[in-house]
């Protein structure tokens, strides 16, 4: 998994939402308290919108609400675009999305996923390559109102692919030395390199056989020179590919993510 700062400079966008509407201290779409991450509002797999309010005075806690938590659980596929909306007059939220997978202390994430800090704008989109539950922290920088935080799911979809990409003609154009992608029921992921693998490259297909199982080939042209099916993970081939190289993933069972690692000609296996 890559970690993706704002978002690594890599995927941030920014999209046109209407303002929620005015609230209390607590947003329609949580409960306070939510002011640590233990306390988070969980944001259910049905769920794609939450309303909150942030920097106003709490008259129940006699305190002022200045961070909101949120878990994102159950949602679909791996990537996961965030967009929050505020008025930027009345209020300057930053926010910032976790990894919790691993052991954590309370306040001390184990992996950041994206920081949206010092943007001073709304509204603002970041996506983030999520497995299994990430969270989402909310603090007001100065003043005080409402935000929205929308959730968009893009399934069956990893780091270095864009579906859809299920034929030779649609292939996704790949320029280093690696691919992050992932399978679902059905699916079928082209890929075409640049010439970075040489004319006879080593590959290496890697996956969790025991959440999925996918086969694969390798292309020169239009010309298979491997073709690997039943196999399990890890799975290493060299192959001679004078032309232009493309690489077929598909599917046999279960979903989840896969790798394809491929070596110059220099490659010397340890």
């Amino acid at each position: 998994m890559r970690i993706i700062l704002p978002i690594s400079a890599a995927l941030i966008m920014i999209a046109a939402l209407t303002i929620a509407p005015s609230f209390a201290q607590e947003g329609s779409g949580e409960w306070e308290p939510n002011g640590v991450s233990n306390s988070a509002y969980v944001i259910d797999e049905d769920q794609f919108v939450v309303d909150g309010t942030i920097g106003a005075y709490d008259e129940d806690y006699g305190s002022v609400d200045t961070t909101d938590w949120f878990a994102l659980r159950g949602h679909d596929g791996p990537e996961h675009t965030f967009t929050m909306t505020f008025n930027a007059d009345q209020v300057e939220i930053d926010w910032e999305i976790y990894d919790f997978s691993a052991d954590f202390e309370d306040e001390y994430p184990a992996r950041l996923l994206a920081s949206m800090t010092d943007q001073g704008v709304s509204p603002e989109t970041a996506t983030a390559y999520v497995e299994g539950t990430c969270y989402i922290k909310v603090w007001a920088v100065s003043g005080s109102g409402d935000y929205r935080l929308t959730v968009d799911e893009k399934t069956c979809q990893g780091v270095d692919e864009v579906e859809p990409n299920d034929t030779i003609d649609a292939a996704d154009s790949i320029r280093w030395d690696m691919i992050e992608a992932w399978v679902c029921e059905n699916d079928s992921d082209w890929f075409v390199l640049t010439g970075q693998e040489g004319s006879r490259p080593t590959f290496e297909l890697r996956f969790d056989d025991e959440k999925i199982e996918v086969d694969w080939a390798i292309y020169s042209d239009d010309s298979m020179v491997y073709n690997g099916t039943g196999y399990g993970s890890p799975e290493t081939v060299t192959c001679e590919v004078p032309g232009t190289c493309y690489i077929h993933v598909w599917q046999y069972s279960g979903e989840g993510p896969y790798m394809v690692i491929f070596y110059p000609n220099d490659y010397v296996d340890r």
